[in-house]
């Protein structure tokens, strides 16, 4: 399972920069069509975003070693990662399953797809949460 990750940091700038771009596009796309609540909600994404941004900026130009790459994830992470999303496609292609072989309409299976995407994020996230504590109970 070996292998890692690595990435250069101005790379990782750029990334930030474009979360910041597309955060700052969405909140002004819902600001724009009415529903403020979601305009709210990606502002607080451009705030973290750019939080996070200047805290790399920081710490980039305090050490000098812009080009230099980082390991972004190790054998370890990939691991659990890979775990936590094998969970979820195994439900997501469950639910699915069974809500096209109860209910043989194809307008039921429109309308419960949105809410199997949700609930298989919910799994991997409680899935991330269940390693996250188990690995963390046997060091």
């Amino acid at each position: 399972m070996g292998g890692t990750l690595k990435m250069p940091k101005f790379l990782k700038l750029i990334i930030e920069l474009a979360f910041i771009l597309l955060f700052a596009f969405l909140a002004i796309k819902h600001f724009s069509d009415g529903s403020t609540f979601n305009g709210i909600v990606f502002s607080g994404g451009v705030i973290v975003a750019v939080v996070l941004l200047i805290k790399e900026i920081i710490t980039v130009t305090k050490s000098k070693k812009l080009f230099e790459k980082e390991v972004i994830m190790d054998g370890f992470l990939l691991g659990r990662l890979k775990t936590s999303l094998s969970i979820s496609y195994l439900y997501l292609v469950i639910f699915l399953s069974v809500t096209i072989f109860t209910d043989n309409s194809l307008e039921s299976f429109r309308d419960s797809v949105s809410f199997a995407f949700f609930s298989s994020l919910v799994v991997f996230m409680f899935a991330q949460l269940v390693q996250f504590f188990f690995n963390y109970s046997r060091e």
